[in-house]
């Protein structure tokens, strides 16, 4: 729904960037997924000084296991970095609200008649 309106709401923030949270740990879930069964299938193309065929095939395959390593927690990385931002936002924009409930209170509590705004009326 389009609406001309703007809600500024910590909480949905902070949920929001738990979800972040959540998606890194299935990144890190993942990888260990990876590593393990990579470990129990890491050595179908056979080995030995004399298999030309694991010769040509291991160091490409080593390499695209150290790659699609790399990749998984550097997407992890990046996921809980946003959430991190977003979840600092939430806690500005918190801040933010405090301080502008602080300053409407701290105008209608003048008692002396002479505040910026007649002694707390408006």
């Amino acid at each position: 729904m389009n609406s001309d309106k703007f809600e500024a709401s910590p909480q949905r923030l902070a949920v929001f960037a738990e979800e972040f949270r959540s998606t890194r740990r299935d990144f890190e879930k993942a990888s260990d997924d990876f590593f393990r069964d990579e470990r129990r299938t890491g050595g179908w193309m056979g080995g030995g000084a004399m298999d030309t065929y694991a010769q040509q095939v291991t160091p490409p395959y080593e390499q695209g296991v150290e790659e699609t390593t790399m990749l998984l927690g550097l997407f992890g990385d990046a996921v809980d970095n946003i959430g991190e931002i977003i979840f600092g936002d939430a806690q500005d924009l918190t801040d933010f609200q405090n301080e502008a409930v602080e300053g409407i209170h701290d105008l209608g509590s003048s008692t002396d008649g002479t505040g910026p705004v007649g002694g707390g009326r408006f």
